[in-house]
């Protein structure tokens, strides 16, 4: 049963905000699609991941491949939320770093049977850095035009924060806890299963607030 959460049901969870975003597409804009596109992309990798598994015993090149696409996607998000030129300077080079660095661990580790931990580790410290900055800017602005709650992008924001906080020691510890069998390593996958969950549960919150604001206007 907890493989079944940690491998089935959590990673299925993104299909609830998918569903709720694509019946709002045609009137979001950009910003929004950026996280529709992130979504069908995490769905479209856990699939190839499964078939992969199955097939071959190693979808690491799945896994690693799905990293670099899944930041240049919130990459996208959040160039979009800054006007500042230098910030989005600053979102544009780390894109292209990071890339750089991935693709290099992508062509090092193909083969290998160990899991990439570095590619993910410095994934979520720049998502946080980007999440925590993004609500600095929006939080005097959002005080005076909406109540925190009734921002959809406070709800995409917090999601990601939430997600990749909480999954950054999970990354940091992944090549050091790896027998299946052990009571420690089911329980650090599931934590790491739950905070999926929470980040497919705040995307739905967020996509619902955008969909009622829409319906309103």
């Amino acid at each position: 049963m907890p493989h079944i959460y940690s491998n089935y049901i959590a990673p299925a969870s993104v299909l609830i905000p998918l569903v709720i975003g694509l019946g709002v597409y045609k009137k979001v804009n950009t910003i929004h699609r950026f996280l529709l596109a992130m979504l069908g992309f995490s769905a479209l990798s856990t699939i190839l991941a499964r078939v992969f598994a199955y097939l071959y015993h190693n979808n690491l090149i799945i896994v690693q491949s799905y990293t670099v696409g899944e930041f240049l996607l919130l990459a996208g998000f959040y160039y979009c939320q800054f006007q500042s030129l230098l910030m989005r300077r600053v979102i544009i080079a780390m894109a292209i770093l990071f890339s750089i660095l991935t693709i290099y661990l992508i062509i090092i580790f193909i083969g290998v049977i160990r899991f990439d931990d570095y590619a993910p580790s410095i994934e979520s410290l720049l998502i946080i850095i980007l999440s925590i900055a993004l609500f600095n800017k929006n939080n005097d602005t959002a005080a005076k035009i909406y109540a925190w709650h009734q921002d959809p992008v406070n709800w995409f924001n917090a999601g990601i924060l939430l997600y990749f906080s909480g999954s950054l020691f999970i990354f940091l510890l992944s090549n050091y806890i790896v027998d299946p069998k052990t009571l420690i390593y089911i329980i650090i996958w599931n934590v790491q299963a739950t905070f999926l969950l929470l980040l497919s549960l705040s995307f739905s919150l967020g996509f619902y607030k955008l969909r009622k604001r829409i319906t309103v206007l």
